[in-house]
């Protein structure tokens, strides 16, 4: 039988034994308040605060547009710094660009793919400038030069494109942004001039006028005998430092084919049209050989392909280095190549007058936009005059998962490798069995 100070000895050890129980029970509780990661759902303005938070909580973001390239950065770098970032939610798979149109005339065109049906709203710093119905996957505005941003919606999700300093840099590749189009306008300098080299006629007058109208200097040159010209401006000076292309358009341009050859050679334009196109003089600015001469089988000139109601002198075998810019069911009406320094523009309708004098209504502006487009693909500068170039482009949906990955699609786990879960319950039971012990000892020995 254990002597009474054994007995008081073992009930001593065994309240050690509770309070360090006790001790360690309190020490678990506080690293469970501490250090065990916890997930936090996050949303809206909460992201920024969430994504600077202590780095051993697992951030879960829930969101339904496409977060700003600032709170996207702060995310990757919580990432990189050892946090765990998880995001879901159902972004449209929407894209917006933004592209300058060649030419003096200040366009931009902006492309959109969104879900048909959705409301496309085009606004800039000024105002609204159109709201449409997305009819198809893709749709394009073609409108002046933006005043400042240009905000783009598309149902819930914005594409912002902003207009920057100057001295800002430009990227040579599309950056991945969340919803913003950084565009940079570039300083406004004198376009270069179109020389046009035709005989007196609708043709040349009229090709001339919509050039003119659409914002391009014209030089011409109408030859009325051997020793006798009407002219404009000083078409003779073929100096493609104040001329960017030359639209020959009959056989009258043939006598300067040498100036015209030296021309393109350092880097000019030419457009062949017409009759100049056929003509022997040219034979070696030709983007490809020629088909015989088609005639219209209709004298009606629709709206939803005028140019078929016109003569066609096609190009049915393209050189190694050209391209087809426009077909007309089987035949090439509108091709391009480059020779040497400079482009060469073939085209290959004729009497391009009727379509602006007998057309439907709004003949007179497609042909205007027409002819400054065919000029445009000869002059080789995309923004001659101050257009904006894109920077970058906006694609939210692909923005998210190239920065973050893709979305979570199933219940959300706690991440990471952190401190495995504290469990102060076992220490507070080691104490209290501790003290049951005690107290069953000192009933025995008949101690209170």
């Amino acid at each position: 039988m254990r002597s009474p100070g054994s007995r008081v000895a073992v009930e001593w050890t065994l309240r050690g034994i509770a309070v360090i129980a006790l001790l360690l029970a309190w020490r678990e509780s506080d690293r469970m308040a501490d250090d065990v990661p916890q997930t936090r759902r996050v949303a809206g303005r909460d992201v920024r605060s969430a994504a600077l938070g202590a780095l051993r909580d697992a951030v879960h973001v829930v969101t339904d547009t496409a977060l700003d390239d600032t709170t996207r950065a702060l995310l990757v770098a919580r990432r990189a710094a050892g946090g765990s970032v998880r995001w879901s939610g159902t972004i449209p798979a929407t894209l917006a660009t933004i592209d300058a149109r060649p030419g003096p005339a200040r366009m931009v065109t902006l492309a959109v793919a969104a879900a048909s049906g959705d409301v496309l709203t085009v606004r800039d710093s000024i105002g609204r400038i159109d709201s449409v119905a997305v009819a198809s996957p893709s749709s394009a505005l073609i409108m002046s030069a933006p005043v400042g941003a240009v905000s783009v919606r598309i149902a819930p999700a914005p594409a912002r494109a902003d207009t920057v300093p100057t001295s800002a840099p430009l990227t040579t590749a599309a950056r991945t942004v969340a919803q913003t189009l950084r565009v940079r306008m570039r300083d406004i300098t004198p376009p270069r001039g179109v020389v046009v080299l035709a005989r007196p006629g609708w043709e040349g007058k009229f090709v001339a006028a919509a050039l003119e109208e659409a914002g391009w200097r014209v030089d011409v040159r109408f030859p009325l005998r051997p020793d006798t010209a009407t002219v404009q401006g000083a078409p003779r000076r073929l100096d493609p430092s104040r001329v960017s292309v030359i639209v020959a358009l009959d056989s009258t341009a043939a006598p300067l084919i040498g100036p015209i050859t030296t021309f393109v050679r350092a880097g000019g334009g030419l457009v062949l049209g017409g009759e100049a196109l056929g003509h022997p003089a040219f034979g070696i600015l030709r983007p490809g050989v020629l088909g015989p001469r088609r005639e219209p089988t209709t004298l009606v000139i629709d709206s939803a392909a005028p140019r078929r109601a016109l003569p066609l002198l096609p190009v049915r075998r393209l050189t190694s280095n050209a391209v087809a810019l426009e077909r007309d069911q089987r035949d090439i009406a509108l091709s391009a190549r480059r020779f040497e320094g400079g482009r060469v523009v073939a085209v290959g309708v004729h009497d391009s007058w009727r379509w602006r004098m007998s057309g439907p209504a709004g003949s007179v502006d497609a042909h205007r936009r027409w002819w400054s487009d065919v000029v445009s693909a000869a002059h080789g500068e995309i923004n001659p005059r101050g257009a904006p170039r894109v920077e970058s482009f906006d694609a939210p949906l692909v923005s998210m998962i190239a920065a973050l990955g893709p979305a979570e699609r199933g219940p959300l786990g706690v991440s990471g490798d952190g401190p495995r879960p504290a469990t102060p319950w076992r220490w507070i039971a080691v104490a209290i069995t501790a003290l049951l012990l005690e107290w069953a000892t000192r009933r025995l020995r008949g101690a209170r």
